[in-house]
């Protein structure tokens, strides 16, 4: 598959990690991990575009500076959330081989379970998950599940929390991206996804 989708023979990824480690080297102030699994994250993500792989990783390590979740949260706390059951992997993949990500939104509490907080376990997911080769050259799949959402769900659907969430996914975390399924989508979280789509959109395009 690797070398199916991405191209990936050994020759290349030898030839793109050399490359990556002195564009890293050459950068001032930049503390990062350098070793194969962590750049051919990096790699896969951006299909072996070099440039295109360290400008990631850029972005990553700058929103990392900025953004508390990213810091060491309790593994306690995040554990907790975990066993609510209402974010994780199923322990199978799809067809395609990508891993599975479910997010049942109405039954997640945003009085105890901050933006922030809920960040960093998405993040905590993200980043413990990569670490899987399989997982770097198959991508992700996700299950948005959204029945019982309501409107204090809905009042977090700011435009700073929506760039937030397209900055990470698209332009920091490495992942190759193959579906995302929303079930159980009512009117009014239909009508908010509609009024928000256009401006995701345009936003990518203005990125590329």
């Amino acid at each position: 598959m690797a070398e199916r989708e991405l191209g990936e023979t050994d020759e290349r990824k030898e030839a793109a990690l050399k490359k990556f480690r002195k564009l890293i080297a050459a950068e001032k102030n930049f503390y990062v991990r350098t070793d194969d699994l962590c750049l051919l994250a990096y790699l896969r993500g951006k299909k072996y575009d070099v440039d295109r792989a360290f400008k990631s990783m850029k972005n990553t390590y700058k929103l990392r500076m900025k953004k508390r979740f990213y810091d060491a949260e309790d593994n306690s706390i995040v554990h907790d959330v975990f066993r609510q059951n209402w974010i994780g992997f199923l322990p199978y993949r799809a067809k395609n081989g990508s891993v599975i990500l479910v997010i049942k939104l109405g039954t997640w509490d945003p009085e105890k379970v901050d933006r922030d907080l809920l960040m960093w376990v998405i993040t905590h997911c993200m980043i413990h998950s990569i670490e899987d080769e399989a997982t770097q050259v198959a991508g992700y799949s996700a299950i948005i599940d959204v029945r019982g959402v309501t409107n204090k769900h809905l009042k977090l659907l700011t435009i700073e929390n929506i760039l937030l969430i397209i900055h990470s996914t698209q332009n920091c975390f490495p992942g190759r991206y193959k579906a995302v399924h929303v079930i159980g989508m009512p009117k009014f979280f239909a009508y908010a996804w509609n009024m928000c789509y256009p401006f995701i959109l345009s936003y990518k395009m203005q990125k590329r």
